[in-house]
């Protein structure tokens, strides 16, 4: 496939999905080679075959809603999604695609709520409290922002992601200065070759 030979590639795929048809990471390899060889027809068929699938997870939501994005096909990208959570009520990735259309759909309000759903029932999702936080500071709402991200912080303080996100959420808010180059400060030293880190730092 990296080297042009699409057709090569996909019998390939081809034959291992009907050998394995469970693993996700080919059939998503599958499903965007059938869009990047602009066969939407088939794409469409196999998408269906994912969440049809008796032994379907949701990981094959997953695939199948990032297919629907790819197809530019907004309204089936949510009902993929929303099944998925129906589903799975705990599938965290499945919430933040939601999150996703619902917010460029500019349905702000259920975005917020989705993600709060997603945060009460999935607590130890770190990307639903990162992703919640970022939807209130794009509301302008800094103190909930701030807030939210804080609360994450105290559950995965060990992740670097958490304690630069918040170092820079304290200088943005000019609410903690030291404590928040102490932090980015703990982030570098932690992972130093995170250029976003180094940034806030």
């Amino acid at each position: 496939e990296k080297l042009g030979n699409f057709d090569a590639a996909l019998d390939i795929y081809l034959q291992i999905n009907k050998t394995y048809p469970n693993l996700i990471d080919v059939s998503h390899r599958l499903g965007h080679l059938y869009i990047k060889m602009n066969q939407n027809k088939k794409a469409y068929r196999f998408l269906n075959r994912l969440i049809d699938s008796e032994s379907r997870t949701a990981q094959h939501y997953y695939v199948a809603a990032k297919m629907a994005e790819k197809l530019d096909d907004t309204n089936l990208r949510e009902k993929i999604l929303r099944s998925g959570l129906a589903f799975d009520e705990n599938a965290g990735l499945l919430y933040l695609e939601l999150a996703d259309v619902l917010k460029k759909t500019g349905r702000f309000t259920e975005t917020l709520r989705i993600l709060n759903e997603c945060m009460e029932k999935n607590p130890d999702f770190e990307g639903a409290w990162l992703e919640l936080s970022q939807a209130y500071f794009e509301s302008r709402n800094l103190d909930k922002s701030l807030e939210v991200l804080e609360r994450g912080y105290d559950r995965f303080k060990l992740k670097p992601t958490y304690i630069s996100n918040l170092a820079w959420l304290y200088l943005e808010t000019n609410t903690n200065l030291s404590k928040a180059l102490n932090l980015a400060q703990s982030a570098y030293e932690t992972d130093p070759h995170n250029t976003a880190i180094a940034d806030t730092l």
